[in-house]
């Protein structure tokens, strides 16, 4: 009777033990993908709005209190009406741009190619 049990005990564990390991490679290959980050707009209008951020940002910096803060909604508010985007918006772009390196090199690389266009079409 001991020899069933230990049969049956053994069968059991390797049954457990097979739906644990099962579970840990689904955990590992579904668990350690990189999130996809989406942007809210293209990374061309991405750029362009960016663009337009700091040279509002630029545009505000020696101001300093109440006309600061006021400069910097008119402003951004402009960059949301010009853009054709509302403020939640803009906010979400700022704010993965601003976590996600990769992402950011992607923008920033786009902003400057579409600066250096400007610049020669100016020339």
């Amino acid at each position: 009777m001991s020899n069933n049990l230990a049969c049956f005990s053994r069968k059991i564990s390797s049954f457990f033990f097979d739906r644990l390991l099962i579970v840990l490679v689904l955990l590992l290959v579904f668990g350690c993908q990189p999130d996809t980050i989406e942007l809210p707009v293209s990374v061309e209008k991405a750029a362009t709005i960016i663009t337009d951020v700091h040279t509002a940002e630029a545009a505000i910096l020696p101001l300093y209190g109440l006309r600061k803060d006021s400069f910097a909604a008119m402003y951004y508010d402009q960059i949301c009406q010009i853009h054709q985007i509302d403020s939640t918006t803009l906010v979400a772009l700022i704010k993965i741009v601003r976590n996600n390196p990769e992402i950011m090199g992607e923008i920033y690389s786009e902003a400057f190619r579409e600066i250096e266009a400007q610049e020669a079409e100016n020339d």
